[in-house]
């Protein structure tokens, strides 16, 4: 077996898809069940109550959004990991102190606006659908722009799990 893999390594984009994958799924699987919950039990807000139709509208678009916003965070963690690897720490023994703290509020900060910026291109796609569309069908639009801004997401998490996987085959001590 260990000539085919020398023959036939692995590449690094397929390591990567697997590492988020497992996540990301345990993620996603979470929110749709938090979803379910909030759409069919949470009370409105004050004079605000909406109607089950408007319910399931906004519940459908966070069904389809979440999942992604979840995937490209687990990708730039995958990603701190992989361009900083001195600042990750693996095993039950973790770094204690003021030092440990700034630098975890470093990669929060870090992570945080990446992936604002990565949900930018997203929301101008769902921005477009939604305001093109809704004086037409009104509020059924949002679930299709959702679905429009998801599938963006979902393009800039392929590319990321290819750059990654680039970056991941800079470590493979059996590519040498």
């Amino acid at each position: 077996h260990l000539d085919l893999i020398k023959t036939y390594p692995v590449p690094g984009w397929s390591v990567v898809l697997g590492e988020v994958m497992a996540p990301a799924a345990v993620l996603a699987c979470t929110e749709w069940f938090l979803l379910i919950l909030a759409v069919c039990f949470l009370p409105g807000l004050g004079n605000h109550a909406l109607a089950p139709y408007q319910r399931v509208m906004f519940g459908l678009c966070a069904a389809l959004l979440l999942p992604c916003f979840s995937l490209l965070g687990v990708l730039i963690q995958n990603a701190a990991a992989l361009l900083m690897p001195g600042w990750i720490h693996l095993g039950k023994e973790h770094q204690q102190g003021i030092e440990a703290m700034g630098q975890r509020l470093i990669m929060a900060g870090a992570t945080g606006l990446v992936l604002l910026f990565a949900v930018i291109p997203a929301a101008i796609l769902f921005s477009m659908v939604f305001l093109s569309a809704y004086w037409l069908i009104g509020l059924a639009i949002a679930p299709i722009a959702s679905l429009v801004a998801a599938i963006g997401l979902l393009i800039e998490a392929a590319v990321a799990i290819v750059w990654l996987g680039r970056l991941f085959d800079r470590f493979d001590a059996s590519l040498e």
